[in-house]
């Protein structure tokens, strides 16, 4: 794997981190995490398309907290966030070899 695609993966964890340490809002975690999806130069669509399915469940529930003008998100919207989180940070290491 090239070196600049082994930062890029290393700068998701760290804003997954972010995120759930409250440094960033969730619309930023989601933008973020695609453009550096979208700028690795090894690509590996499989890997791609395992990531942007978990991606996608953040984008879901944001949007919908969006449409229904919500404030803060319910148990179960953090649920999901919290495991499309994990499964995010466990591909991206993976990606990596890291355990």
């Amino acid at each position: 794997m090239k070196d600049f695609d082994v930062r890029q993966l290393n700068i998701m964890i760290d804003m997954i981190n972010d995120y759930r340490s409250d440094v960033i809002e969730l619309s930023d975690l989601i933008y973020n995490l695609e453009a550096i999806l979208n700028c690795l130069e090894d690509r590996n669509l499989e890997w791609e398309n395992q990531f942007r399915r978990y991606w996608a469940n953040l984008e879901i529930v944001y949007a919908v907290s969006l449409t229904n003008e919500q404030s803060q998100f319910d148990s179960g919207d953090i649920a999901l966030i919290r495991e499309s989180l994990e499964k995010l940070t466990t591909i991206i290491k993976q990606r990596l070899n890291i355990n």
